[in-house]
């Protein structure tokens, strides 16, 4: 699950969004659905599996985002 995880993290863009697609390909906003199942996934990795710093970064960017 770790890797997982990390290999997910990879596709994070600078605004902070994490889509299903590569970065290159990714939409300039990111879709609400997605950003919401990416961060309940990784809401419920950092609290159960392993509360990585990396892992509560990339929330708090994909919340800030959202705001946007």
């Amino acid at each position: 699950m770790d890797k997982t995880v990390s290999d997910l993290l990879t596709t994070q863009r600078e605004n902070g969004s994490i889509s299903c697609v590569d970065i290159d390909k990714q939409p300039e906003e990111s879709e609400l659905w997605e950003r919401k199942y990416v961060m309940l996934g990784l809401q419920e990795y950092y609290e159960w599996v392993n509360p990585d710093p990396k892992v509560l970064e990339a929330l708090i960017k994909q919340a800030e985002e959202a705001n946007e």
